[in-house]
This record gives structure tokens, C-alpha cells and sequence, in this order.
């Protein structure tokens, strides 16, 4: 004979289904104990359960509840509409930041004053003999003849010139401006000539 622990039941909270495979409720908590179980009928008071309706229909039906109940899927954007969302979006921020410029007349001053209006100033260094090495404010920049664009701060900048054989020129230029260094560089040790 068994006793009821040895029989199987399903945990509190689990879920009680009808014959179509609808929740219809949860199973209650066990009583404490000393207390009488529920008197309801026990499935096996009533016989064998046995499937009333065709699984296939069961599961066909379970499905189409949960296309109703889902949420609408957004399909997603393949690469092809990828760009074309793109292009759109760019295309209107073109236009509303060109509609703003022509509207807000502070940001048309703005616009024109940070828009370079000439080129950067070119800075030109050469040296008599060529080939020498240049330094501008003790970095190396390069062997004449050189041409760079003049871009340093607008104050007077250092420049050295050198080559083998030959004393160090030094000089300064003027930043931020059109600039041109001319060296000529005279031999050093003996027989050096002037």
C-alpha cells in the first residue's frame, strides 16, 4: 500500500488546464498541516483523462491566441532601405542647417567669420649652399629648400639652418604670414672663406 507521500502531485502555483490546454487556474498551497484537504473531486474519481479535441487544433488555435495578443513586429530594414534612410536623413539636416544660416542672421556672421576667406601664408626657407637642415623653435622640420605652410602662432618664431662643414645660421619670421628665409651659410674650421 502506498502512503501520500509516495504519490505524485504537481507543486503549488502550477498551472491547472482545461481540456483545450486553457490555464484555468493555479493549483492552491498545500493545506498546513492537521488540516483536511480540499473535498473536491480527485482526477481519480473521475476516470482516465483522455483528449477531447485533436492537438494539431489545440496548437493551431494556442497560436493564433498569441498573434492576437502580440505586439505588432516592425519588419526590419534591409541594407538597400538602410541607405536610402540615410540619404533622407542627411538630405534634411542639410536643409534645416541651411534654412537656420539664412534665417538667424547671428549665425550667418558666425558662419562668415570662421570661414577662411585666403589661403594659409606660405613660409619659404632656403640656404646657400641647399641641403642644410632647418629647426623652428627647436624642432626639425625639414632640409632646404623648404616650403611650408605658415601656420604658427602670430609672434616672432626661431629658426635655425645648418649643414656639415658649415656654422649654424639663426634668424627669426614672423607667424601666421607670408615669409620667406633666406640663409647663407659660411664655412667654419680652416681655410673658411668669406
Amino acid at each position: 500500500m502506498s502512503s501520500p507521500e509516495d504519490e505524485w502531485s504537481p507543486a503549488p502555483g502550477t498551472p491547472l488546464l482545461d481540456e483545450s490546454g486553457r490555464v484555468i487556474g493555479e493549483r492552491p498551497a498545500d493545506p498546513t498541516p492537521g488540516e483536511p484537504p480540499d473535498a473536491g473531486p480527485s482526477p481519480a474519481d473521475e476516470g482516465p483523462l483522455e483528449l477531447q479535441a485533436d492537438p494539431q487544433k489545440i496548437i493551431a488555435e494556442r497560436e493564433a491566441r498569441e498573434r492576437e495578443e502580440a505586439p505588432v513586429a516592425i519588419p526590419k530594414a534591409t541594407p538597400r532601405h538602410t541607405g536610402a534612410i540615410v540619404a533622407v536623413m542627411v538630405a534634411l539636416l542639410v536643409l534645416c542647417a541651411g534654412a537656420a544660416v539664412l534665417l538667424v542672421p547671428e549665425l550667418r556672421y558666425e558662419l562668415d567669420r570662421r570661414l577662411p576667406h585666403a589661403p594659409t601664408p606660405m613660409l619659404k626657407i632656403d640656404s646657400e649652399p641647399s641641403g642644410a637642415t632647418v629647426w623652428i623653435e627647436g624642432q626639425e622640420v625639414g632640409q632646404t629648400p623648404l616650403y611650408l605652410d605658415n601656420r604658427y602662432p602670430d609672434a616672432t618664431i626661431r629658426v635655425e639652418i645648418a649643414r656639415p662643414g658649415y656654422e649654424r645660421w639663426r634668424g627669426t619670421f614672423r607667424g601666421g604670414a607670408e615669409q620667406a628665409v633666406e640663409a647663407k651659410l659660411m664655412r667654419s674650421g680652416p681655410g673658411k672663406r668669406r
